[in-house]
């Protein structure tokens, strides 16, 4: 009766199943690591040129406020100028009134 108690299990394994399961759970993995690596190059590639975009955006921003400030700078500088000249001018034309009055030219 002790007999009549026992359980067998028996577990076969096809070892050539077992080894192509394996094999295909590996190449996935590598497709996926292969994939993943990609992705992580065109992101900084990415990156890389964003950066570079951000860069020429610098550079092109101080050329132009460079730029307003030497049109800032000649705008300041032609007004000077200008209000020199127009006083020049008025007291020349002062100073020939009065040689006129001087040398009595109507």
């Amino acid at each position: 009766m002790a007999d009549n108690n026992k359980l067998e299990l028996v577990v076969e394994v096809d070892v050539n199943k077992a080894n192509a399961s394996i094999k295909s759970v590996n190449t996935g993995l590598s497709s996926m690591e292969q994939a993943a690596s990609k992705a992580a190059h065109g992101a900084s590639a990415g990156i890389d040129g964003m950066t570079a975009s951000m860069v020429k955006g610098a550079a092109a921003g101080n050329l132009i406020a460079e730029s307003v400030k030497k049109a800032l700078e000649w705008a300041k500088e032609w007004t000077i100028e200008a209000a020199n000249h127009a006083a020049h001018t008025d007291k020349m034309g002062m100073s020939m009134v009065a040689l006129a009055k001087a040398h009595v030219i109507g």
